[in-house]
């Protein structure tokens, strides 16, 4: 778990050493903030699911989000801190 995601280096990197310690992991990330798309899309060829926030995009809307919504769970932080 982290709260920022920009270009997904640092969790490619962590997600390399998982792979080595054990590589039967299910690897599951969980973002508050994605910034850029470039890093939802490099980190999920490294990771099983990810769940990110659309509190810095509208991430529902992004194609490759849309097509890979198996693995991607975007959760709506209006509903969660507007809508109580």
């Amino acid at each position: 778990i982290d709260d920022l995601c920009d270009g997904g280096g640092t969790f490619c990197g962590i997600a390399d050493q998982l792979k080595e310690l054990r590589p039967d992991f299910h690897r599951t990330l969980a973002i508050t903030h994605a910034v850029a798309a470039r890093g939802i899309y490099k980190v999920m060829d490294y990771y099983n699911d990810l769940f990110i926030t659309n509190s810095y995009a509208d991430w529902g809307n992004d194609q490759f989000v849309a097509s890979n919504s198996d693995r991607i769970f975007v959760l709506d932080t209006e509903k969660y801190y507007f809508n109580a």
